[in-house]
C-alpha cells in the first residue's frame, strides 16, 4: 500500500471537521518536495544577493550660519528655513553640474547626456537638514574614494554657487551705487553753485558774524546820537539856535540819524562780507541758511552713497560665507549596502515560506485529482472559462 493511499481521504468518514494532525503528518510526508521547493529560491536568492555591487557611503556635514548678512543672495538664508534652502540648492542643476564637470562624470557614468548624469549623481545622493540645523550630504559609490570625492564637490561646487552669486549681487549694488554717487557728485557742485551765487548777491559770506556786525554798528550809530543829543541840550541851555556850535551839532545829529536809517533800511549792492542792513538780515540769513543747507544735506548723502558703494566692492571680492563647513568626507572603511546578512534572513524566510506553500498547493492538488466531485467542480469552473457559449 503507497503512502498516497494511505493518507487518502477515508470513504467511511463522515464528519467534516479538520484534522489539524493530519494535515501536519501530510506536510512531514512530503518534506523532501517542500526542501526541493525551500531550496531552490533560497540558492537563487543567494546567488542575487551576493552578485549585488557593492556600495561604499561617504558623509559630508556642513553647519549655516545665523548671523545676518548684508548681501541680497545671503538674506534668502533668513527669509525661512535655511536646511530647506540649501537642500533645495545642492538638488539644483547649477550645483549638479558643477560636480559633474569637477569630477569629469561623464565619463565615469559613461554618458553623453548631462540630464542622465544628473539623474544618476542625484540617485546616489542623499541631503537631510538635522534638528541641530546642520545638513548631512551623504553620497554612494561602488569605490569608497569616488563616494568621498563626490560628496566633498558637493561642498566645492555649492560654495562656488554662493561666490558667484555674492559677487553678483554686489556687482549689481555696486553698479547702482555708483550712478547714484554720480547724481549726487552733480546735485552737489549744483547745490554749492547755488549757495555762491547767493552769496555774491546778497554779500552775506558768514551770517553769524555779519550779523553781529551789523546790529553793532546800528547799536554804535544809536549811542553816538544820543551823546550828541545829550551835549545838544546842555548847549542849548546857554545859547540859541543860530550858534555855529548847535548848528554843527545838529548837522551831526542829523548825518548820524540817516546812517542809522540806512544800516536798518534795505539796500542792494552790497559788498560780500559787509554787514547787512538790518531790515534785510532774517531774508538773507534765511536765503543763505537754506542754500547752505541743502549743501550739506547733498554732501551727507554722497558720503553715505560713497560708503555702501566701497561696502559693495568690498563685498565682491570679500563676500561672506553662509555656511560653514564641519566635516569634509572621507573614504568609508566598510561597505554601506546591500545589508547581506539582513538580506540572507529574509531569503530564508521566504523561502521556507514558499516551500510549505508549494506543498500545500500539491496535496490540494492530489486531492482534487483523486476526489470525483472536485473534478466535476474543477469541470464546471473550467467550462466557466472556456467553454463556447
Amino acid at each position: 500500500m503507497t503512502t498516497q493511499e494511505t493518507l487518502g481521504p477515508d470513504p467511511n468518514r463522515t464528519d467534516e471537521g479538520v484534522d489539524v494532525v493530519e494535515i501536519f503528518v501530510k506536510l512531514l510526508v512530503e518534506w523532501r518536495r517542500g526542501l526541493i521547493f525551500a531550496v531552490i529560491p533560497f540558492v537563487l536568492g543567494i546567488l542575487y544577493i551576493y552578485s549585488m555591487t557593492p556600495l561604499y557611503e561617504a558623509n559630508a556635514l556642513i553647519l549655516p550660519q545665523s548671523k545676518t548678512q548684508s548681501s541680497g543672495y545671503a538674506a534668502l538664508f533668513n527669509s525661512r528655513s535655511s536646511g530647506d534652502v540649501y537642500i533645495g540648492l545642492l538638488r539644483s542643476r547649477s550645483v549638479l553640474d558643477g560636480v559633474i564637470d569637477r569630477l569629469h562624470l561623464l565619463d565615469l557614468y559613461k554618458t553623453r547626456s548631462r540630464e542622465q548624469a544628473r539623474a544618476i549623481l542625484a540617485g546616489s545622493s542623499t541631503f537631510v537638514a538635522g534638528a541641530d540645523t546642520m545638513i548631512s550630504v551623504s553620497v554612494r559609490d561602488k569605490n569608497a574614494s569616488t563616494a568621498a570625492e563626490i560628496a566633498n564637490a558637493y561642498l566645492d561646487s555649492l560654495e562656488q554657487w554662493q561666490e558667484n552669486a555674492s559677487a553678483h549681487d554686489a556687482e549689481v549694488r555696486s553698479r547702482f551705487f555708483q550712478q547714484q554717487l554720480a547724481k549726487e557728485s552733480l546735485a552737489v557742485a549744483n547745490a554749492e553753485q547755488e549757495l555762491k551765487e547767493v552769496q555774491e548777491k546778497t554779500g552775506i559770506v558768514d551770517p553769524s558774524a555779519q550779523t553781529e556786525s551789523g546790529l553793532g554798528a546800528i547799536a554804535s550809530t544809536r549811542s553816538q546820537i544820543t551823546n550828541l543829543q545829550v551835549q545838544l541840550a546842555s548847549l542849548l541851555l546857554g545859547a540859541s539856535e543860530e550858534n555855529p556850535k548847535v548848528k554843527e551839532m545838529r548837522s551831526q545829529i542829523g548825518a548820524l540819524e540817516a546812517e542809522e536809517r540806512a544800516l536798518e533800511s534795505s539796500n542792494g549792492g552790497r559788498r560780500a562780507g559787509a554787514a547787512a542792513s538790518a531790515a534785510s538780515m532774517p531774508e538773507l540769513n534765511l536765503d543763505y541758511t537754506r542754500k547752505l543747507r541743502e549743501v550739506k544735506f547733498h554732501e551727507a548723502l554722497m558720503t553715505s552713497l560713497s560708503n555702501q558703494y566701497q561696502s559693495a566692492r568690498l563685498d565682491a571680492n570679500f563676500g561672506d560665507a553662509t555656511f560653514e563647513i564641519v566635516d569634509r568626507a572621507v573614504p568609508a572603511e566598510h561597505k554601506a549596502w546591500p545589508p547581506r546578512r539582513s538580506m540572507v534572513t529574509l531569503d530564508a524566510a521566504y523561502s521556507i515560506f514558499f516551500g510549505l506553500v508549494m506543498v500545500i498547493l500539491t496535496l490540494l492538488w492530489r486531492r482534487v485529482v483523486r476526489d470525483p466531485a472536485y473534478l466535476k467542480h474543477a469541470s464546471v469552473v473550467r467550462n466557466s472559462f472556456w467553454a463556447p457559449r
